[in-house]
Order: structure tokens, then C-alpha cells, then sequence
């Protein structure tokens, strides 16, 4: 890319930008540091996942930096960019893929390697984040369960220095000013950070547009940095270095204990720890904490292995939570780290240095580099197409004995279809789902929390097998129950439609407008009367014994509201296990089936007092239903049953588990709508 001298007036000709700062090694030590310890003991470090985005100011930071200095010399090259890239990125990535489709084809189910192979194409793509940001949802995978979910990062980082080189290489050719440039860029990234955070978390968190900003920050230090004339790599006093030093590494502090999983992030709050990486940057290798602690052989050294470490803590923290079925002790989670650590440095000392530095053959390093990554692209697509190969050793040992019942839903369609009066922008209409051919004889409606969802397989085969329409509405984690309002939410999209006690009086008038022949209601009965869950009354914190006053006083009123509509039909209860079950069996490493199993009586005091609420039922129109009869023996209640596994997790029903609820429930509707 050919540019005049006189383009390049900007920067001081004294700046030179490839300077080693082991400072910056420092930070990224810090960065990781943080991030490995949220990863293994979150409960230790609430804000750890700040780690990332110190990360991303240092990447801004280095990269435009280089760019910087190569565009003031004339020598910037949009095809070496990219070279370094690879070279910087590749080798450690493909490593990690290699081992994480090894690991999965021994150990991990189908569903779980088509999922995996999902992921490896989208991260050898780097588009993993827009993938994540796709599938997140109430249902979703628990998140540490997926092997490669920490590459949405790199998926941000790589997708922003595919448009930033060329965008400054064209921008500095036209003598546009690249300052303001970067600061128009940056506040708009940032004002649509803002943006997203305050009506779509996920999407704020995985989009790449709401991440530029911090990039960008660190590319402003760069420019900033270039356009003075530095001596000793320094750009204000002593005195003030240090001063950006200690603030910096306060505001990183502040972020670490203040921020965590509840709150509304990126949003503002990202100011914190990506300022606060900014101020440690701009400091330069004089500020006191930069010299004395991060320029440090041992933080240097962290650095140095950083990211080779942060691709591998996960991948094993994750294959140890799939193959444990739960959270690891805490020594198996310091073995993990510890080995972490080893790997990185393998890694980084037999395979990211020789490729990285040897510069015979540069060529064919590169072209093995892209067409492996390719390669790898690919059978990560085939696993995905093949549906996780189900013919593997782990899949035929772990499958469940009985044979697969087939679920046949009826044509979905529109909610509103028949309804004249009601009003149409109602948030009720978002939970409402409408299964139905052309004119059907009754109509059903489903409503509850996501139990709903569980249920709606068995119902939906009854529908279809009958000509009924199903009228599915769940509004996940949130009870169906007039008035009733939460005040905590473990499922944070709930606190959007959970947190007034609006929602069930608007989808009451839904159920209304619809007319249905019965009403199917269902909610985690089992775990609402034992916890903080529930209040009735404005500003006021949940506590058990509002929970227990809206179960005894607005639970027996909802039924009556809507009994006064149609006949209702209410589905009871069943355990919540103590742990995931599941089926995997891996010779090799001593795991076979093992089922989790609640005790009845334990099951039955904890729903005593929901119990006695159904009891006290008194209305003819009010029937209702104990699926535990299918589970429960009179001393165990089971998570496998005849062979089939009727848990999906410690409460939802999985779909060939719900449909042994068949017979009993046709019986009951064919009963309810005489």
C-alpha cells in the first residue's frame, strides 16, 4: 500500500511502537488470571469475566498500535497483517480443536457432539459469538457445558481486525482525520452497547458491535501514544504514571467485586474494567504497579503463556462438569487449572514459538495453517450433519434400552388466529403458541411455566391423534397464578414479565378471548412452597412465608377465575432430583449408568403443603393429576423408568419420559370435555 510522507505527519518519526513492553505481559497475566479463577471458582471471583474485556484493550492497543507504526513508515501491508495473525492465532486454536473432537468423540453423547461439531465450524470460522448469541435461551445447554464456548471472544476479536486494518489502511490514504476516526467509531459502538444492554442481554454480550468500543479504546491509546514524541517510553511525569497506574488497577478491582452475572452487562458497567485497562496502558512501563508488579518475571511469564492457558482452562473445566455431571470438587478444579498451566506452556514453548519465529518455509507454515483450520472447519460440519455419529462406542453403550416414541405436532399457527377483541400488542401474545390443523373439534390451553414445555409433547400427540387444537402459553419461570410476582430471578430474562404480577392477569384475559374447552394448568409446584419465591404485594422482598400466603390465598383463586371460563385440569407436581442425571457409560474411565433416585418421603414433606392447597379444592370443575404415580414406587422416585430416562435435567421432563403420561391423560380430557 503506497503512501507519501507527507500523508504520514501525525506521528512523531521518534515513536517506535514495536518497543517490548513486559508491562503489557503483566496485564494480560492479570486478564487471564482472573478469567481462569471466575471459570474454576466463580463463587471466589464474581466479576472474573471482566478478564476479557482487559484483553480486548490490549489487543486494540498492540495491534493498532503495529498498524500505526507501519503506516507512519510506509511499510504496512494488508497481506502481512494477516499473516501475523495466523501465524499469532492459529497454531494454539488448532491444537485445542484436535483435542476437543478427540475428547468428544470418546466421551460425549450425540446431541452433545453434533452441538460440538456445530461449534468447531463456526470457531474455525471465528463466528462462534453470533452462533452462541443464536442458541442462548432458557432450554439452552448449560453454558459450561460447552467445550469451545469461551472462543466467542476471539470470534469478537477476529471479526473486528477483519474490517479495522483496512478500514485505517483506505482512511489514512484519503488523509481523513484517523483520531476522530476512531472516536466517532468507539461512541457509536458504545452508544449501541447501551442500547442492546437495555432491551437484549445476550445480545449486547455476544454481539461484536456492542464489544468494538473496548478495541477501539486501546486503538485510541495507540494513536495517542504515536502522535507525541516518547522518551523512555514515557508521555506525562513520573509522578503521574504512577498515579494512572494505581487508578487503573482500582477500577479493574471495583469491577471485579462489583460487577457479576446480575448485572445488566456490558452495558456501563464495562467502563470499569476497560477504563481501568486503558489507564494501565497509557501509564507505560514507568507507573508504579506497571514496574513493580506487572513487569514481574512470574506475571511476565503468565503473560507470555496467556493465551495458549485461556484456551485450555475451559475446554477441561468443561469436559470434567460433562463427565461428572455436575460442578467438580474443588481439588479436581485446582488439578484442571494446574494442568492448564502445563499445557499452556507445552503449547506455547513446542508449538506457537517454533511456528510463530521460524522463518524458513514461512510459506507453507501458512498455507498448512489456513487449509488445516479448514480441514478442521469441515469435520466439525460432518459431526454436525451426522448428528453427533450415533454408531460411536459412547452413544450405543449410553442409549436408553426402551425403544424412541415418535412426536408428531400438530401445524403451529398464529395465536391471535379467532380472536376479534383482544388487544394484539399484549406482551401475554409473546408466550403464546397455537398448534392446530384446519378446523378443530376443542381447543386446549396449556399454561404454566416452562413445566409447560415439558408436557407439550404428550399434549400435542393427543391433539393430533384427536383434532383438537393445543394453545401453549409459558412464560418460563414465572407462575401462572394471579397477582403472584418474584423478586429474585435465577433465570434473569424472567425479571422482564415476573417482577410486577401483571402477566397472568393479561394472559387470563387471553384464555378468555380463546374460549377453550378445558385448561391445562402446570408449574414447579414441587419447589414453589420450600424457598423465598413468591410475595402478592408491591416492593416487597419474597420471603417463605409469602410464598406460602400467595399459594394458600391466590393459587386457589386463579383456579376459581378460570374455572368460571372452562373445566381445568391441573397437573401436580413431580421431584426435582438433586443432581443431573444421566446415562453415559465410558469404560475407560470407570463412568457407567448410575440413576438418580429421590427418596418418596422426602419427595412428599416437601410438597406437603402445596398438597394440602390442592386438597382444599373444593370446585367440581377442578380436577386434577399426579404424574409421580409413573415415577414413584412408595419408597423411590426414579429418573429412569422402564428403561426410558424421563429427566432431561433435575426437573424438566424429557419428551419419551412425558409420553408414558399418555393414557392416563386422555382418559382425563376425554372425561373433562363431555
Amino acid at each position: 500500500m503506497g503512501m507519501t510522507v507527507k500523508e504520514l505527519s501525525p506521528f512523531s518519526a521518534k515513536s517506535d511502537f514495536k518497543t517490548y513492553r513486559p508491562d503489557i505481559d503483566g496485564l494480560r497475566a492479570l486478564a487471564v488470571l482472573i478469567v481462569v479463577i471466575f471459570h474454576a471458582f466463580p463463587g471466589r471471583l464474581p466479576g472474573g469475566f471482566i478478564g476479557v474485556d482487559i484483553f480486548f484493550v490490549i489487543s486494540g492497543y498492540l495491534i493498532s498500535g503495529i498498524i500505526f507504526s507501519e503506516l507512519s513508515t510506509n511499510t504496512f501491508s494488508i497481506r502481512r497483517f494477516y499473516e501475523r495473525r495466523i501465524l499469532r492465532i492459529f497454531p494454539a486454536l488448532l491444537i485445542v480443536l484436535a483435542s476437543c473432537f478427540i475428547a468428544g468423540w470418546l466421551v460425549l453423547l450425540a446431541d452433545e457432539y453434533a452441538q460440538l461439531g456445530k461449534h468447531m465450524l463456526a470457531s474455525a470460522g471465528f463466528l462462534l459469538n453470533l452462533v452462541l448469541w443464536g442458541e442462548s435461551g432458557y432450554f439452552d445447554n448449560a453454558v459450561d457445558t460447552k467445550p469451545l464456548l469461551h472462543l466467542w471472544s476471539l470470534g469478537v476479536e477476529e471479526q473486528f481486525y477483519i474490517f479495522w486494518p483496512l478500514i485505517l489502511g483506505f482512511a489514512w490514504k484519503q488523509g481523513v482525520n484517523i483520531k476522530w476516526l476512531i472516536i466517532v467509531i468507539c461512541c457509536l459502538s458504545f452508544a449501541f452497547n447501551l442500547h442492546q444492554t437495555s432491551v437484549d442481554l445476550t445480545a449486547a454480550f455476544y454481539s461484536p458491535l456492542t464489544r468494538f468500543w473496548e478495541l477501539l479504546i486501546g486503538a485510541l491509546i495507540a494513536y495517542w501514544c504515536q502522535s507525541y514524541s516518547v522518551t523512555n517510553n514515557r508521555i506525562f511525569s513520573q509522578t503521574t504514571n504512577n498515579g494512572l497506574s494505581i487508578i487503573g488497577f482500582l477500577l479493574i478491582l471495583c469491577a471485579l467485586f462489583f460487577i457479576n452475572k446480575q448485572r445488566a452487562f456490558p452495558g456501563a458497567w464495562a467502563l470499569f474494567p476497560v477504563l481501568g485497562a486503558a489507564l494501565i496502558v497509557l501509564a507505560g512501563p514507568s507507573g508504579w504497579l506497571n514496574r513493580t508488579f506487572l513487569s514481574n518475571r512470574v506475571m511476565v511469564g503468565i503473560g507470555l503463556i496467556s493465551y495458549p492457558l485461556y484456551l485450555w482452562h475451559w475446554l477441561l473445566l468443561s469436559f470434567a462438569r460433562i463427565l461428572e455431571n455436575q460442578t467438580p470438587t474443588g481439588f479436581v478444579r485446582l488439578f484442571i487449572v494446574a494442568l492448564s498451566f502445563f499445557l499452556a506452556w507445552a503449547t506455547y514453548v513446542f508449538i506457537e514459538k517454533p511456528i510463530r519465529h521460524h522463518n524458513k518455509n514461512r510459506s507453507f507454515a501458512l498455507n498448512t495453517l489456513v487449509i488445516t483450520m479448514f480441514i478442521f472447519g469441515g469435520v466439525g460440519y460432518w459431526v454436525f450433519l451426522k448428528q453427533g455419529i450415533e454408531n460411536r462406542l459412547v452413544v450405543k453403550a449410553s442409549s436408553q434400552t426402551a425403544p424412541f416414541v415418535k412426536i408428531d405436532f400438530p401445524p403451529e399457527t398464529l395465536c391471535t388466529e379467532g380472536l376479534n377483541s383482544f388487544a394484539f400488542n399484549s406482551p401475554a401474545l409473546q408466550f403464546c403458541k397455537r398448534y392446530a390443523a384446519n378446523e378443530p373439534q376443542k381447543t386446549i390451553v396449556l399454561w404454566g411455566d416452562s413445566s409447560v414445555v415439558s408436557l407439550l409433547p404428550v399434549f400435542a400427540t393427543i391433539a393430533k391423534e384427536k383434532n383438537y387444537a393445543i394453545v401453549n402459553i409459558s412464560h418460563l419461570s414465572c407462575p401462572p397464578i394471579l397477582q403472584a410476582r418474584k423478586s429474585s430471578f435465577t433465570f434473569e430474562d424472567s425479571k422482564k414479565y415476573c417482577a410486577d404480577g401483571v402477566i397472568q392477569g393479561e394472559v387470563v384475559d387471553l384464555i378468555r378471548q380463546l374460549k377453550p374447552d378445558l385448561i391445562v394448568i402446570a408449574a414447579a409446584w414441587s419447589g414453589y412452597g420450600n424457598k423465598e419465591f413468591l410475595t402478592n404485594m408491591t416492593d416487597e422482598i419474597a420471603t417463605r412465608a409469602s410464598t406460602r400466603k400467595v399459594l394458600t390465598e391466590d393459587l386457589p383463586n386463579t383456579f376459581d377465575v378460570l374455572s368460571s371460563i372452562s373445566n381445568v385440569m391441573v397437573i401436580k407436581g413431580w421431584p426435582v432430583l438433586p443432581r443431573n442425571p444421566h446415562t453415559r457409560v465410558v469404560e475407560w474411565i470407570g463412568l457407567s449408568k448410575g440413576e438418580v433416585t429421590v427418596p418418596q418421603k422426602e419427595f412428599e414433606q416437601k410438597t406437603q403443603h402445596i398438597n394440602q392447597v390442592f386438597d382444599n379444592l373444593a370446585n367440581q370443575r377442578i380436577s386434577l393429576y399426579t404424574p409421580t404415580h409413573k415415577l414413584c414406587d412408595g419408597t423411590l422416585c426414579h429418573s429412569i423408568v422402564d428403561g426410558v430416562m424421563f429427566y432431561e435435567d433435575t426437573y424438566h421432563l424429557t419428551s419419551q419420559g412425558v409420553m408414558h403420561f399418555k393414557k392416563d391423560l386422555e382418559s382425563m380430557i376425554d372425561h373433562s370435555l363431555r
